[in-house]
């Protein structure tokens, strides 16, 4: 199934797609897009399978979900566009990135860690009273997986061929710091850049994010 998704900006713009953290939508993005528009960008904003608008599945996985954004991106036509993708989207964007190679010309990978070496037990709590915009089935699901062993994922990262850079949120961030810089140290020539800023790097200090992904971009 083809994702929800939000486009803006010039229909013959360079395209650039952004891929949100687990929980999130689209919309997320909706500042860094007006930044990437005001430059003549075309700007495509998913939603993540279980998020959004987007399809409610009885299963998520990370290849899962990149197949869904091959999947977008292949309908859209994209032959040559970058790609930034937050936590969550930041384990998806590189298997995407390995497998439609050229075809991503820069790829940003905002704190996102890279799968541990030994599982790591983690503890799912019950799903809020409130009312969600997205299936919570796709965190219990996803949560344990980010933290088991995946070699596969790192070995992906070697075809990378797009310009990448990695972004640190820091000693504030939720991730492991150790995994998140051990990602840019596995994809040929990325460039790491540390913004204090904890996990949500573009919603906390987008004025900063701004500075460093436009120039890469460009």
């Amino acid at each position: 199934m083809v994702l929800a998704f939000r486009e803006t900006g010039p229909a013959d713009g360079h395209p650039v797609v952004l891929l949100h953290a687990l929980g999130g939508s689209g919309a997320d993005w909706e500042e860094f897009t007006e930044t990437l528009v005001a430059q003549g960008l075309r700007v495509i904003a998913a939603d993540l399978p279980g998020h959004g608008a987007s399809y409610r599945a009885a299963r998520y996985t990370v290849g899962g979900i990149a197949d869904d954004v091959v999947e977008l991106i292949d309908s859209l036509s994209l032959d040559a566009f970058d790609l930034v993708g937050h936590s969550l989207a930041g384990r998806v964007a590189p298997v995407v990135a390995a497998r439609l190679g050229d075809r991503v010309r820069h790829l940003v990978i905002e704190d996102a860690m890279g799968p541990p070496d030994e599982p790591v037990h983690v503890e799912i709590s019950a799903p809020p009273d409130e009312e969600l915009d997205f299936d919570w089935h796709a965190v219990e699901q996803l949560f344990p997986l980010l933290r088991m062993p995946d070699p596969e994922w790192w070995s992906a990262l070697e075809k990378i061929t797009a310009r990448t850079l990695v972004l640190d949120g820091g000693p504030t961030t939720t991730m492991d710091r150790a995994l998140v810089l051990k990602v840019g140290e596995a994809i040929p020539g990325a460039k790491v850049i540390t913004i204090d800023a904890g996990h949500h790097i573009h919603e906390t200090k987008p004025d900063e994010f701004t500075e460093a992904v436009m120039p890469f971009l460009s």
